[in-house]
């Protein structure tokens, strides 16, 4: 399922219409199906349409969302098999170095930029992780580039959302427990 359309107009927030329509936002709908048992995988894309105007912020170029797959080899087989059992991100820029989730918890670690726009903010403060789980509840929040969430149970799935001080974004697949 697309979580995340790069191009502007896709209404990835969902939101109201100008006829006062309501639309809940692309993570919501996951959160649906997810919580009714559905096993669906989340990715992002450009959808890409335009090849020249590079710098407009509002064109839809290549190079604004994309999945980063964890296969065991770069060949077409083991690539399809690691989309299969969502062994996979979706990201807008962020970039995760490790990704571990089992019965003790979920531990991640992702890069973190260096240079001046790093002097802006604390390694601690300019990542935001949010663990979401059954329903869309918010299950915790951690601040800084190694967020971990001990499992308790109740939760139904866990999958995870980080968000850098830049509104740069990366989606973890669902972890399922008990359902």
């Amino acid at each position: 399922m697309e979580i995340w359309n790069a191009f502007s107009i896709a209404g990835n927030l969902g939101g109201v219409d100008e006829s006062g329509q309501t639309a809940p936002s692309t993570e919501n709908l996951w959160d649906e199906l997810l919580s009714d048992g559905v096993v669906v995988w989340g990715t992002a894309s450009d959808d890409v349409h335009e090849y020249e105007a590079l710098d407009d912020r509002d064109a839809p170029t290549p190079g604004k969302a994309w999945i980063v797959v964890r296969a065991h080899a770069l060949d077409h087989e083991s690539i399809m098999d690691a989309l299969g059992r969502g062994d996979f991100y979706a990201s807008t820029g962020i970039t995760i170095d490790r990704y571990d989730a089992g019965p003790d918890g979920i531990d991640i670690t992702f890069r973190t930029i260096s240079g001046w726009r790093a002097a802006k903010f604390s390694a601690l403060t300019r990542y935001l992780t949010r663990f979401i789980g059954r329903g869309g509840r918010l299950l915790a929040e951690r601040y800084g580039p190694n967020p971990r969430y001990p499992v308790n149970g109740d939760e139904g799935y866990i999958r995870a959302v980080i968000t850098d001080a830049d509104g740069r974004h990366a989606w973890t697949q669902p972890y399922f427990l008990e359902m």
